[in-house]
């Protein structure tokens, strides 16, 4: 039997060390450029809205995923910008 994970829960790996922390993700799906505007409330909203994170933890990863069919895309994501580069007060 291997018992190099007991008593671990799983959060070594084979050899002993300890995995780094996983950070929560938090992800949208932008499928046409027609909710644009809406991705861009959302995103706004998380950003003021999210708890703030505990000492020792990463904050959500924000991930929205573009739709091959969204045109520009670059352009959609520059006007996503400014909603990812809010500073946090708290």
């Amino acid at each position: 039997s291997n018992d190099n994970n007991a008593g671990s829960g799983g959060n070594e790996s084979l050899c002993g060390a300890p995995f780094p922390p996983r950070p929560k993700a938090i992800a949208t799906f932008l499928s046409s450029s027609n909710f644009l505007d809406g991705c861009q409330t959302m995103l706004h909203s998380l950003k003021t809205h999210l708890a703030p994170t505990p000492d020792g933890e990463y904050p959500p990863e924000i991930i929205v995923l573009l739709s091959s069919k969204v045109k520009n895309a670059a352009k959609k994501v520059e006007y996503l910008c400014p909603i990812f580069c809010i500073a946090s007060s708290r």
